[in-house]
């Protein structure tokens, strides 16, 4: 339940400029997880630094998913032609 607790508290961070702004000041150059999570914790989510690492973790992994299609590379072994790939594919 935590790790969800964290995605939640990630989705409310994107979503809210001053709790964005404080994460940011609570954070800092540190990166100190466990003010953040006592800062989640204030707002009845309960997760530990940990956590909330993990959670970072599967939002990057979604993340990255839908930004790829969710399916491999083309790699113009199907018949496709170099100029049909993404522009920012090798």
């Amino acid at each position: 339940m935590g790790v969800q607790a964290a995605l939640d508290f990630i989705a409310r961070v994107r979503a809210d400029a001053a709790l964005r702004d404080r994460v940011r000041e609570l954070a800092g150059n540190d990166g100190d997880l466990d003010a953040v999570a006592r800062l989640g914790a204030e707002r009845g989510l309960d997760f530990t630094a940990d956590e909330l690492r993990a959670a970072f973790a599967q939002d990057w992994a979604m993340r990255r998913l839908r930004y790829e299609g969710g399916r491999a590379p083309v790699t113009g072994s199907r018949g496709s032609k170099p100029s049909q790939r993404c522009p920012n594919q090798r």
